[in-house]
């Protein structure tokens, strides 16, 4: 089987999973259960209709508890603690460092401003800057998924550092990785066994040191954009919103992630 048809099979699988957890995840489930409540709501009465009753109930409760404030901190606060303070370029270079990998969470669209286009990836890509720019001898390596129509997806990601005064000599673009353990398969014979910075958001870190890990890489936890939680009065941690719905959703995500990488190993 040649290159192309196991890359195939590969973006195959990606998009296979990406389906499954849009079904999976709070909002994907809470549909698919009032959907399916519809087939026995449509009884007049007896035990179907008690189950749909049941599967609106459920459904409600699915999409409700994730949205509160109150379960996306307590799901959110355990990784961003797990993934360690901020990094300071004094203890990466005592460490002998030589590579500041940044892993970007979206693409990168040609058509946006610089800084615009790394979308919720501007954190990341801005972190990675400040971390070069005080090691001047450290490469700094961009890494991000592809697809086929975006062309000049690297030349887009050399813009926003080489504007903020790191030469173009010292930027590493790899694209194409699926996922965070084909970013890890990707980078393992560029970094090796050496030490290295590995910039990411805090909530993904404990789940990207453990990929790059069981490559036999030596990754140095550098996070950024933590969940930042304000005293706000009782009754603001039980109003539901949409931003908890997705912060408790990209929690789930990368529990999941840390259980199948564990598994996997």
């Amino acid at each position: 089987m040649n290159y192309d048809a196991i890359r195939g099979l590969a973006l195959l699988g990606f998009l296979a999973k990406k389906i499954i957890s849009a079904i999976l995840y709070p909002l994907g489930l809470a549909i698919t259960l009032l959907c399916a409540s519809l087939f026995f709501l449509r009884e007049a009465k007896g035990k179907k209709r008690a189950y749909g009753f049941f599967l609106v109930v459920a459904g409600i409760i699915v999409l409700l508890l994730p949205s509160l404030p109150l379960t996306a901190r307590f799901l959110t606060e355990p990784l961003d603690r797990a993934a360690g303070p901020y990094c300071e370029p004094e203890a990466l270079r005592s460490q002998g460092v030589n590579y500041i990998v940044v892993l970007a969470g979206s693409l990168v669209l040609s058509e946006l401003g610089p800084a615009d286009g790394w979308g919720p990836s501007l954190p990341r890509i801005m972190e990675g800057i400040r971390l070069a720019r005080d090691l001047p001898e450290s490469v700094l390596v961009l890494s991000g998924g592809c697809l086929p129509h975006i062309k000049s997806q690297p030349e887009a990601m050399k813009v926003l550092p080489t504007q903020l005064g790191i030469q173009p000599t010292r930027l590493l673009i790899k694209v194409g990785a699926l996922d965070t353990r084909d970013e890890a398969n990707v980078l393992q014979d560029i970094i090796r066994e050496a030490p290295f910075a590995l910039v990411t958001s805090a909530i993904h870190m404990k789940r990207a040191q453990r990929l790059f890990s069981q490559n036999g890489m030596h990754p140095i936890a550098c996070p950024c954009a933590r969940r930042i939680w304000p005293d706000s009065p009782w009754y603001h941690w039980i109003i539901p919103n949409a931003t908890s719905l997705k912060d408790s959703t990209d929690a789930l995500h990368e529990y999941l992630g840390i259980v199948w990488a564990y598994m996997r190993k």
